[in-house]
Formats: C-alpha cells, structure tokens, sequence
C-alpha cells in the first residue's frame, strides 16, 4: 500500500537527500544508502533522486575507481557546481 506524500513532504525528503550528499561529498552513495537514511523504499528514493538529476543538483555515478561500470546499483553524488554554492 502506498501513501501519497505532499509536494511539501517530498520537497523535505529531497533537502535531506542533498543534505546528506553533502556531508559525504566527493563520495557518492548507492539509491540503497540514501533510502535506509531516510527511511524510506528504494523506489520511492530513486524517483527523488531522479527528480534531482533533472534540476541538475546530482547525478548518478556510473563508474568505479577502476573505470569498472555499476550495472545493478545507482550511486548518486551531489554536483559539483551545486557543492560550491553551498560552501
């Protein structure tokens, strides 16, 4: 069963979201990390996250160190432009 949240609530989530890659930035955390952070579903994470790429404030990390592709997680980091405006 699932709840629909208000724009106001989904906004919160997405504050926390950017708050939490900010604390960890350059690092990047998997959709998985961030929906155990906020206590929330994996999909439910991903479609604010999703939200976020498209306003261009993250992106998704799509290679390791090693230049090795992430082909069953999504790993998300804050942008770059965005972390500056924050500091």
């Amino acid at each position: 069963l699932m709840v629909r949240l208000s724009a106001l609530t989904q906004k919160k989530l997405q504050e926390e979201i950017i708050r939490i890659l900010y604390e960890v930035y350059p690092s990047s955390l998997s959709t998985h990390a961030l929906s155990v952070s906020l206590i929330r579903d994996n999909e439910f994470t991903k479609t604010l996250l999703l939200d976020l790429e498209k306003k261009e404030i993250v992106h998704v990390v799509s290679m390791d160190t090693r230049k090795r592709n992430y082909t069953r997680c999504m790993k998300w980091k804050l942008s770059p432009k965005v972390f500056m405006l924050m500091t």
